[in-house]
């Protein structure tokens, strides 16, 4: 599957984390994924972004989601987070993505190669 596609078939995901690492420049996302395996129950994707630029937490309403900032992980503490939006979009020379896990947690931004 091209990444473009494993990207866009996020929505409505469950996320078991990610971690953005500024010093390897790197951004490491978990989910489900949708597209299963013949035979399979369940499937599992680990998305990692190189050359990540410009790394933004995009704030939502609840204020105890904030805490999460460069790093979330599945916990008892809160809902589970949701993939609701994907914006991808190009630029001359690098690529742009905002991940939405909700009105209530906000979501990340970042550019990558």
């Amino acid at each position: 599957m091209a990444p473009d596609a494993a990207i866009a078939a996020l929505m409505e995901c469950l996320v078991f984390g990610y971690e953005y690492d500024h010093r390897r420049n790197r951004f490491v996302f978990i989910s489900d994924f949708p597209i299963r395996p013949r035979g399979g129950d369940r499937a599992f994707l680990a998305l990692v972004f190189g050359h990540v630029a410009s790394f933004e937490r995009l704030s939502g309403t609840r204020a105890q989601d904030q805490r999460f900032g460069t790093r979330y992980g599945l916990d008892e503490r809160g809902p589970p987070k949701i993939v609701q939006s994907v914006k991808l979009r190009d630029t001359p020379a690098r690529r742009h993505i905002e991940l939405w896990l909700g009105l209530e947690f906000g979501g990340v931004a970042f550019e990558f190669a």
